[in-house]
């Protein structure tokens, strides 16, 4: 999982003040957008998976599109999404796992 400090869990910036606990985990997000994205994510790849709780998350990319790495025991899944400017899903897909 990402780091609890002040370094946005998605993008990497330092800027803004978003916290959300996510996994039992206090996370922070430079803005409300990044935080959608991160959420959305997640939440799209248990759908697709089944997997109940994420061990680890790993993402790549920017805000056009971004490749995440998912990892639940010793399985991993991959998955590359695009977003819109609110940070919702606009497409999604499996996609091989080499991060």
């Amino acid at each position: 999982m990402p780091r609890t400090e002040n370094i946005c869990a998605l993008c990497g910036s330092s800027w803004g003040n978003v916290w959300r606990t996510v996994g039992g985990r206090r996370l922070f997000f430079c803005c409300k957008v990044c935080e959608r994205e991160y959420l959305a994510t997640l939440k799209e790849i248990k759908k697709r998976t089944g997997w109940k709780k994420l061990e680890a998350v790993r993402f790549e990319g920017g805000r056009r599109g971004r490749r995440c790495v998912a990892k639940s025991g010793e399985k991993s899944y991959t998955l590359m999404a695009s977003y819109d400017r609110a940070g919702r899903i606009q497409f999604a897909s499996e996609a091989e796992s080499d991060l």
